[in-house]
């Protein structure tokens, strides 16, 4: 199977829509969620916003070569579980090594992270005409 090729601009574009949103979310979910409201933006927003975007870049090109929806979907859980797995590494080194870390990723990023991962899956199914147009 020959692979798609990959326009730039339709690449940077996906990061950044996909990116961006998920950044709000992060915000968003900061803001709204009172454990975590006065934790600074270190322990949440910007490890997740830079692991999504690394993410959301090494994803498109995969994306390009599935076409149907549900392998789609799969595809974005099993990043979805991949930044988890990122996140939970951070968090472990970040509590001195403790594997709690993990524990609370997993947790955490299912309870919080699925709907924003459900959000991201309406989006991607309304702007892949855009975003990939052999789709």
């Amino acid at each position: 199977m020959q692979s798609p090729r990959v326009s730039f601009l339709r690449w940077a574009t996906f990061v950044l829509v996909n990116g961006s949103l998920c950044l709000a979310s992060l915000l968003a979910l900061q803001h709204m969620v009172p454990v975590i409201r006065g934790e600074p933006a270190s322990l949440l927003v910007v490890p997740m916003s830079v692991i999504s975007a690394a993410a959301f870049a090494a994803m498109y090109p995969l994306l390009l070569r599935w076409r149907l929806r549900l392998q789609r979907a799969a595809l974005l859980y099993a990043f979805f579980l991949l930044g988890l797995l990122a996140y939970g590494a951070w968090l472990t080194a970040w509590l001195g090594g403790e594997p709690r870390g993990f524990y609370l990723a997993f947790y955490a990023g299912h309870w919080f992270g699925l709907p924003i991962l459900a959000g991201l899956g309406i989006v991607n199914l309304v702007l892949s005409p855009l975003l990939c147009p052999a789709s």
